[in-house]
């Protein structure tokens, strides 16, 4: 390897012919590079990773290390042997095997000495040859008493064996000689001994302190006693607790028991040796039984300060699979006692300071990346716990304690499995429980295996007039309406319904989206532009509605851009939907692995294998062919009062309890949500921390997910996309989209629908690439931006106009362009400007101090400018001066507009009847469009004939005109 360049050269046994076979630049003198002869591979370290190619330097794969990637961690040795590989690290002193693929981490061995390198030697592990070891039965011409006659037997011959130790099992005695046994004894030519006293056992008549030689007697002791250490509660000194009477407090030891064998015969004295890691931590000498009782007893005196307790899961297994979205548990069981300050047992059961608590910690070198991919936190695994941790009582410390462990949901297509290391510490430092102070527990490491890749290309659509695409790639057309179920998923409940109405247009027989409502468990968000639907006409409202009735902040995540919605359930499941000529022109619905084989409704039911056989499941029937039926099945009818959202008060929301129920107008917001019930047990409690408070902080999540807010025809084809850009990540359905597009052509007559299908093409395409976890780590060419950054730079609409740069499939416009192609020049003012209740404020009503005003506004800057006008007996002057405002944005059809302080003033020869002002709308603040005109007036006046006649107001005769007021001619009531 040439260390400044970083590669790997081959060349022939003559130093001739170099080529270089692999440039790495991630190499440098310490990494280990071994050749696989059988499996054609080199293999190279690159700190914690092992790279390999073909010897031609092709197919370059990689394996992760067991521990994580962090910067002071790196593979220090590596060997391979058939389909293994052998690696060491400078972390820790274990050797580890895993294949060839890199699929599983085990441990092959522990080493004594820090070695740098790792060679192995047959694929073994060297075991205790006294424990482990081969055995030859049925051997008795191995025997000494064997003689051979080699007319008749054939010699033995060892040249087969396999290096290895051996055990002979012989009737004649498996015994090995120790002297010379003779010319063809054994059952060979040349038989071989044992040279030196060996371990030879004693006869059965005698016995030894080793029941070996030397030292064979037949006086000595043969009798056998079986030992014990136990782990016990022994009482130490006592404490008053309260009004209750003082109690000895009691403290953990080890104690070791074992039954006495003197009798009438034979009076033993007794060496005790306690061991800890093979070294003697305490001894004592030659004690009668009677005398032994402190010897037999292993205090934390003895030890602490030199040694830590360890803790291992029962299963000894320290390497975990767990599904996404699916749990695993691991399980402890104490094998020693907790302490307690007291021995009353009525304070051990009921006070919380007899209780050890043991946390959850995450090592210190893995990086836990706090990130948001998607609208979903970036995470690894999740506890299913009241903290972060378990608990042990005094009297149950015997109980078994139980870690679950959940996959977390991330919502991406993972490129790798994602890696989670935890260890377990507890914070007692009190005197009853040293013996538990820095234990030591290796870590335990967590695969996260990815399903969310198994929902690739799973979306569901409706649009236009309308088309629907299900969960696993079913098309179809249903044109009626009314109030039906889009999706539904009862373990939350998590519903989706869409209202359908006429499109209008002259368009008989199509319907077209007006309405949506989500239902996520007690909450419920409802968006319609129609104020009722109809058959045969419509009836759009002047702005969408938007209702929000929020039982739980966390029941939902709602994202809103200009007319673009994008809301997350607490499941994953993600529903974006758009509007578009006040109606909703696309809904797109992707669902989470928790809605595999439990969704239902139009949308289908996603499967696991995208079998589109069960998409038409008829609501009652199950899976039925004829798609109108199975549509028409998913209906709200009248009587289904229980399941209808489109009405003034659900009845999921009248449980017995006072809803507050409110109409909001969702601007631009981002919420974070405020979860409950799992533990995330990131973050690492300093020494000023309080433990017990700090590890139920991070209890707070509902689900095994988390949203967050990122801040961040030919014809038809021709107009929307490049979509073979794409083919990688994402299976366009180009040919479905060009149908629907045609018919959508021949029923209109236009290209009245053709935005909302191109609208659902992106939306579908941008789902895929947002949830494809490469993209956000490759990066492009020329290493400018990520894949995903160039990939959607292309998923704009009209690509931007060229007055734009796309971003994530949206539009930046330069300064003099808005709206979402950028097609929209700001010198043109807004239009469809009209003001509610007819122009009239009452001041009896209301201040008058406000107006919304309705239109179709494309951007969130829009200035107002306001003409001031009274209306006086016969006359109407207007103030000198005029206003420029700028209005308070509420969604892409209203502002908001306050208006100045009255300038209403009386004169003693003329009266003042009411006032009010004709308002324009600009983009730019100098190009104003059409005024509309608001009169402020008393209305209890009026009431005595004063209310001037609302049939003829300024904007009524501006129409033709230049000057709105001055050609208004009130008419007044008098009386």
């Amino acid at each position: 390897m040439d260390d400044e360049i970083g590669s790997i050269e081959r060349c022939s046994l003559d130093g001739k012919n170099k080529t270089t076979i692999i440039s790495d630049s991630m190499m440098t003198r310490n990494s280990r590079i071994v050749v696989d002869l059988i499996g054609g591979r080199i293999y190279y370290t690159i700190g914690n990773i092992i790279r390999s190619s073909t010897f031609e330097g092709n197919s370059t794969e990689e394996i992760q290390g067991y521990v994580n990637n962090d910067s002071r961690y790196k593979v220090t040795g590596i060997d391979v042997h058939g389909d293994f590989l052998y690696y060491k690290d400078n972390w820790s002193r274990y050797v580890y095997k895993t294949k060839t693929s890199g699929d599983k981490h085990d441990i092959a061995a522990y080493v004594y000495s820090d070695y740098g390198d790792v060679r192995t030697y047959n694929g073994k592990v060297i075991k205790d040859p006294c424990n482990a070891y081969r055995s030859i039965n049925d051997a008795n011409k191995r025997s000494t008493g064997f003689h051979a006659d080699w007319t008749v037997d054939v010699p033995i011959t060892d040249e087969m064996l396999k290096e290895d130790w051996y055990r002979v099992v012989s009737d004649n005695g498996e015994g090995m000689p120790t002297s010379p046994p003779g010319l063809k004894r054994c059952g060979t030519i040349n038989p071989i001994w044992l040279k030196g006293s060996g371990p030879v056992k004693c006869p059965n008549d005698m016995s030894s302190e080793t029941e070996h030689y030397p030292g064979c007697n037949p006086n000595f002791p043969k009798d056998r006693t079986s030992v014990e250490v136990k782990a016990v509660l022994t009482e130490d000194a006592s404490f008053k607790i309260g009004d209750n009477d003082p109690t000895p407090s009691l403290i953990p030891i080890f104690k070791c028991e074992f039954e006495d064998k003197s009798n009438g015969i034979h009076i033993y004295s007794y060496d005790v040796y306690w061991y800890i890691c093979a070294n003697i931590v305490k001894k004592s000498s030659n004690l009668l039984f009677k005398n032994i009782h402190d010897a037999v007893v292993l205090k934390q005196s003895d030890w602490i300060g030199k040694y830590h307790m360890n803790m291992q899961p029962i299963s000894h297994n320290y390497y975990y699979t767990v599904n996404e979205g699916e749990s695993i548990n691991i399980t402890f069981t104490s094998t020693v006692p907790v302490g307690c300050i007291v021995s009353h047992n009525a304070i051990r059961s009921q006070s919380r300071q007899c209780d050890l608590n043991f946390y959850i910690v995450r090592p210190s070198y893995y990086t836990y990346e706090s990130t948001c991919s998607n609208g979903v936190l970036k995470r690894d695994i999740l506890f299913n716990a009241d903290f972060c941790g378990f608990r042990l009582g005094n009297l149950n410390w015997k109980e078994k304690k139980t870690l679950e462990i959940y996959g977390y949901n991330d919502g991406l297509y993972n490129e790798n499995n994602r890696i989670a290391y935890i260890k377990l510490s507890t914070s007692s430092n009190s005197t009853y429980n040293n013996i538990w102070k820095d234990f030591d527990m290796r870590e335990i490491r967590v695969d996260v295996i990815d399903k969310d890749s198994t929902l690739k290309n799973r979306i569901c659509q409706t649009y236009n007039d309308p088309h629907f695409r299900t969960f696993d790639g079913k098309y179809y057309d249903y044109m009626e309406v009314g109030e039906f179920v889009l999706y539904k998923n009862d373990i939350g409940p998590f519903w989706v319904h869409g209202l359908f109405t006429s499109c209008g247009y002259g368009l008989s027989g199509t319907s077209c989206l007006c309405g949506i409502a989500i239902r996520s468990k007690d909450s419920l968000f409802v968006l319609r532009t129609c104020e009722m639907i109809s058959r045969k006409e419509l009836h759009l409202l002047q702005q969408p509605v938007v209702t929000l009735t929020p039982c739980d902040e966390s029941d939902m995540s709602i994202n809103n851009t200009n007319n673009n919605y994008k809301i997350i359930l607490p499941i994953g499941t993600e529903i974006k939907f758009s509007i578009a000529r006040r109606f909703i022109s696309v809904i797109s619905i992707k669902p989470s692995v928790k809605d595999i084989n439990t969704a239902r409704g139009l949308c289908g039911v996603p499967s696991a294998t995208k079998d589109p056989s069960d998409d038409f499941t008829h609501r009652e029937n199950g899976p039925i062919s004829n798609e109108q039926i199975f549509a028409e099945s998913w209906r709200i009818t009248d009587g289904m009062v229980k399941e209808q959202l489109f009405v003034e008060e659900p009845t999921f929301l009248k449980k017995g309890k006072a809803v507050d129920k409110h109409i909001i107008v969702v601007d631009n917001n981002e919420k974070n949500p405020n979860l409950r019930t799992y533990c995330a047990c990131e973050r690492q409690a300093s020494s000023t921390n309080a433990l017990d408070e700090f590890n139920s902080g991070d209890c707070n999540l509902t689900d095994s997910t988390e949203q967050c807010s990122d801040s961040s025809g030919s014809f038809c084809i021709n107009k929307t996309l490049q979509t073979d850009m794409y083919t990688d990540y994402v299976d366009v359905p180009d040919e479905k989209f060009i149908e629907s597009c045609v018919k959508d052509i021949e029923v209109a007559g236009d290209t009245t629908f053709l935005t909302d299908t191109v609208n659902a093409m992106v939306t579908s395409i941008i789902t895929e690439l947002v949830k494809t976890e490469k993209l956000y780590t490759q990066t492009s060419i020329d290493g400018s931006q990520t894949l995903l950054e160039y990939f959607s730079s292309s998923l704009c609409p009209n690509n931007c106009s060229d007055n734009g740069l796309c971003k994530s499939g949206i539009c930046s416009c330069d300064e003099r362009h808005i709206g979402e192609d950028c097609s929209y020049n700001t010198s043109s003012p807004p239009t469809g400007i009209n003001v509610p209740f007819h122009g009239e404020c009452k001041l009896r009503t209301r201040s008058c101090r406000a107006i919304n005003i309705f239109g179709e506004f494309l951007t969130t800057s829009v200035w107002c400018k306001l003409r001031h006008f009274q209306i006086l007996d016969n006359d109407l002057v207007y103030t000198p001066s005029e206003e420029h405002v700028l209005a308070e944005y509420r969604n892409p059809f209203m502002i908001t507009l306050d208006l100045p302080t009255s300038r209403k003033k009386r004169s003693v020869d003329k009266s003042v009847l009411s006032e009010g002002y004709d308002i324009s709308c600009s983009y730019d603040g100098q190009n104003f469009g059409k005024e509309t005109s608001i009169i402020i007036y008393d209305d209890l006046k009026a009431k005595s004939g004063d209310e001037p006649d609302q049939n003829t107001t300024s904007s009524d005769k501006r129409i033709g005109t230049e000057d709105t007021v001055s050609e208004l001619k009130s008419s007044i009531k008098k009386t």
